[in-house]
């Protein structure tokens, strides 16, 4: 890779790393992008809360700008101030895609918000009791997916489907949070071609070859004048 173009991809890895908020990967070849926010009560009345946590919800969340919709489970959860909110127990959760993009072969998944616990006396959790599992084409293959971002408030899995042969027509994602988890938002990333996404500390190493860009900019810039 020369120069100019580290030095581009550091400016548009950079331009996504805003604090607890989902990062913009900018998959290879054709993709897509759904996202889900604004979770809280004000925005879906109706719902259950303190009184009956464990109550079925009366329909889906559908996402900001795409098919994909977001449902519970069982357990306990529901909007409330900031966002899905786990009381008295665990909640399980599902997002479902009927219409995924033509040739999958990637999925990325973020999830934006707090901690949760495996019981109200138990240590916090980072982020998930049980997955984030994927399905498809119907079925129950429960794929673990590949963690990539692990940091406070800001988590994400990736999946590699390249190798499935037949068309995927539909897919799920189920997770299960912990007792007092905050699901504040979501963010599911879909692509035609795979490219493992950048861990964490490749952003660092990025940044510096960043700053180094810049310097050697400058320096010919001054040898040429």
């Amino acid at each position: 890779m020369n120069t100019k173009r580290i030095f581009l991809t550091g400016l548009a890895l950079c331009a996504g790393l805003t604090a607890n908020a989902a990062i913009n990967f900018d998959l290879p070849g054709n993709s897509s992008t759904e996202s889900w926010s604004g979770m809280t009560m004000a925005n879906h009345p109706g719902y259950p809360g303190f009184g009956n946590p464990t109550a079925a919800w009366p329909s889906p969340i559908s996402a900001d700008d795409g098919d994909g919709s977001f449902d519970k489970v069982s357990g306990s959860g529901f909007p409330l101030g900031a966002g899905i909110y786990t009381f008295s127990g665990e909640g399980t959760f599902a997002i479902t895609e009927s219409t995924p993009l033509a040739n999958l072969a990637t999925i990325v998944l973020q999830y934006t918000g707090g901690y949760g616990a495996e019981s109200d006396e138990e240590t916090e959790l980072t982020d998930f009791v049980n997955g984030p599992l994927l399905s498809y084409n119907s079925g129950s293959q429960d794929i673990t997916g590949t963690r990539i971002l692990n940091t406070e408030g800001l988590y994400g899995y990736q999946w590699d489907l390249s190798s499935e042969s037949n068309p995927i027509t539909d897919f799920a994602i189920t997770f299960t949070t912990g007792y007092h988890a905050s699901i504040e938002g979501l963010q599911l990333d879909q692509g035609d071609t795979f490219q493992a996404v950048p861990e964490p500390q490749t952003y660092a190493m990025i940044g510096g070859v960043l700053a180094l860009g810049l310097a050697f900019i400058r320096r010919r810039k001054l040898f040429q004048k």
